[in-house]
């Protein structure tokens, strides 16, 4: 998988956060794939106002 301009090598059962308008994709190397997962998405205005919500740019994985 591509995430921003790096390769990585995920397992089974990691966890991935992206944020809108972050470039992340799959690098097939010419092969047919179907990726398949689960996505837990939320809109940025569930956390207004919590402290997660006051904070969650102190956590770069989310930038």
């Amino acid at each position: 998988m591509r995430y921003g301009c790096q390769p990585y090598d995920y397992e089974d059962g990691t966890l991935v956060f992206i944020s809108p308008g972050q470039v992340y994709g799959i690098d097939s190397k010419g092969e047919i794939i179907k990726p398949s997962g689960k996505a837990l998405v939320f809109h940025p205005d569930l956390i207004v106002g919590t402290h997660l919500g006051k904070h969650i740019k102190d956590y770069s994985f989310f930038l």
